[in-house]
C-alpha cells in the first residue's frame, strides 16, 4: 500500500490559490498549452481555453484525484519535518512530533516555493516582496513599481501593474529572448514539441523561433529593449507578447541590473537612479528539501544528483518525481512518465524479480536530456530537460520493464476527460 503525506488541507500545490503556500497570482493562467500539460491518461475537457486558468487547473486535479481514487490515500495536514535512513526503510517524523517508518519514499515537494533573492547592498525603505508573496494588482495602484528579473512570472507581474501603476520599471540582469504565447493564433509550445518530435533540427528551430518572435514582437531595438548576447534556447526563453507590447507603447522602462539600494531610492549599473515605491522580486526559487540532508539525495552541495532525475544510484527506497524544468513547458507528462517507470521497477523488486540491470543503469550519469537548450553556465539550467527527448528515455524503460516482466501497473492511454468524455 501507499500514502501521500499533504502539508495543506487540500490538494493542488501551488495551484491551490489563496492557500498560505501557493506561489501563484489572481490573473495566473498556465504558460504552457492544455495539449502539452494534461496528463496522458486523463486529458483536459475540451471546453478548457488553449491554457487555463488557474482556477480550472485545480478542478483538473481535483478530478484527476477523483478518477482514479487518490483522495482516501492522502493525509492531508500532515508535513515532514525529517526524513532519516534506517538500516531498513526510513524514518519519517511529521510536524506534529509523531514519527512513522515506510519501506519507501518518494519526494514530490517541488521547487517552486522557497524564494531566491538578490543581494543587492544597501537598504530599501518602500514595500519590497517577493513574486511568491504578490496576489493581485490593487497594491500597485499609483504606486511607482519596480520588477527585478525577465522570466515569466516578472512578465506576468508587469503586465498586471501597468493599468494602475504611475510608473513601471523592468530591471534586467541579463537581456532575455522574448517569444510569442501564440503564432497564428496557435500556442508556441505545441509547435516546438511537434518540430521536435518531428526531428526538426535545434539550429532550424532557433530561426523559426526567432523570426516568429520578430514577426509578433518586433525588433528588441526598436522596441527598446536590449539585444540578448546569447542565442534562442541556449537560456531558458522569457514566453511573452505582452512585456514587449508596453515597452514599445512606453507604459514600461527598461532598466539594467540594480546596484545599490538607498531608502526610496534605486541606483541601477548605468548610473541612474530611479525612486520606487514597491519593488518585486521575480528573482525565482532555490532548489530546497529542508526535510533531509542533501547528501541523502546524492546531491553536490546545490541539487540532487539522480539518474534521469529520478532515481538514487544506490537506494532503491528513494526517489524523486518532478525535479526538473522542461525548456519548452509541459511538465506534467513527464512527471506521468516518470511515475510510470518508478511503478515498474517498484512492482518489479516487491515481486523479487532480478533487477540487477536496472540498479547498475541508474550508478551510470545520466544520459544528455536537454538536447543543445540552455547551454550557458548557470544554477537553474542543471534541471532544464528537453520534454521530447527525456519522455522518449522514459518510454524506453517502460518498454524494457514491459518486455522483460509480465507487471500490469500503468494505465490506459486513452482515458476518459475531466468530465467523463472520451478526448477528441
Amino acid at each position: 500500500g501507499f500514502e501521500c503525506l499533504e502539508r495543506e488541507d487540500d490538494l493542488g500545490g501551488i495551484f491551490n490559490f489563496g492557500k498560505p503556500n501557493s506561489t501563484i497570482y489572481k490573473s495566473t493562467h498556465l504558460l504552457s498549452s492544455k495539449k502539452t500539460s494534461e496528463f496522458p491518461d486523463f486529458p483536459m475537457p475540451r471546453e478548457y481555453p488553449p491554457c487555463p486558468h488557474h482556477s480550472l487547473v485545480l478542478d483538473y486535479f481535483r478530478s484527476y484525484a477523483q478518477h482514479f481514487q487518490l483522495y482516501d490515500h492522502i493525509r492531508f495536514n500532515t508535513s515532514v519535518e525529517r526524513l532519516e535512513p534506517q538500516a531498513s526503510g526510513w524514518r519519517v517524523r511529521l510536524g506534529n512530533g509523531r514519527e512513522r517508518h515506510y519501506a519507501g519514499v518518494i519526494i514530490a515537494n517541488g521547487h517552486h516555493w522557497d524564494p531566491l533573492y538578490p543581494d543587492f547592498p544597501g537598504r530599501f525603505d518602500g514595500r519590497a516582496l517577493h513574486a511568491k508573496e504578490y496576489k493581485s494588482p490593487e497594491m500597485f495602484a499609483g504606486k511607482r513599481v519596480l520588477v527585478v528579473g525577465a522570466g515569466n512570472t516578472a512578465c506576468d507581474i508587469i503586465s498586471d501593474a501597468v493599468p494602475g501603476a504611475s510608473r513601471v520599471f523592468l530591471s534586467m540582469r541579463r537581456p532575455v529572448h522574448f517569444l510569442p504565447k501564440y503564432t497564428f493564433g496557435k500556442p508556441g509550445d505545441v509547435t516546438m514539441r511537434l518540430m521536435s518530435r518531428l526531428g526538426v533540427p535545434l539550429w532550424m528551430q532557433r530561426i523559426l523561433a526567432h523570426l516568429g518572435a520578430r514577426v509578433v514582437n518586433g525588433d528588441p531595438r526598436e522596441v527598446g529593449l536590449p539585444v540578448p548576447d546569447h542565442r534562442v534556447f541556449d537560456a531558458n526563453v522569457t514566453v511573452s507578447s505582452l512585456v514587449p507590447f508596453h515597452v514599445r507603447q512606453g507604459d514600461v522602462t527598461v532598466k539594467p541590473n540594480v546596484e545599490s539600494l538607498s531608502g526610496s531610492e534605486v541606483r541601477f549599473v548605468d548610473g541612474t537612479v530611479e525612486q520606487v515605491d514597491v519593488l518585486v522580486y521575480a528573482t525565482g526559487y532555490k532548489v530546497s528539501f529542508p526535510f533531509i540532508d542533501l547528501a541523502e539525495l546524492n546531491g553536490d552541495g546545490h541539487a540532487p544528483n539522480l539518474y534521469l532525475k529520478e532515481f538514487h544510484p544506490v537506494r532503491d527506497d528513494l526517489a524523486v518525481v518532478g525535479l526538473f524544468q522542461s525548456a519548452t513547458g509541459g511538465h506534467w507528462p513527464l512527471m506521468h512518465f516518470q511515475a510510470q517507470v518508478l511503478a515498474r521497477f517498484l512492482a518489479a523488486r516487491d515481486a523479487g524479480l532480478d533487477l540487477a540491470w536496472f540498479q547498475q543503469l541508474k550508478q551510470r550519469p545520466s544520459p544528455d536530456l536537454r538536447g543543445g537548450f540552455a547551454r550557458l553556465e548557470s544554477e537553474r539550467h542543471r534541471l532544464t530537460v528537453e520534454p521530447v527527448r527525456f519522455q522518449r528515455q522514459l518510454e524506453r524503460l517502460i518498454n524494457e520493464f514491459e518486455r522483460r516482466y509480465d507487471l500490469p501497473v500503468a494505465t490506459p492511454i486513452s482515458m476518459p476527460d475531466a468530465l467523463g468524455r472520451r478526448a477528441a
